[in-house]
């Protein structure tokens, strides 16, 4: 299931992009 990896892997993606455009420093 291929899909569940690539979900995996773009929500990876978008969390560490929310990361660099709000760094947890502001919680």
């Amino acid at each position: 299931m291929a899909d569940l990896d690539g979900m995996e892997m773009i929500e990876a993606r978008h969390v560490a992009e929310a990361i660099q455009y709000r760094p947890r420093g502001r919680g």
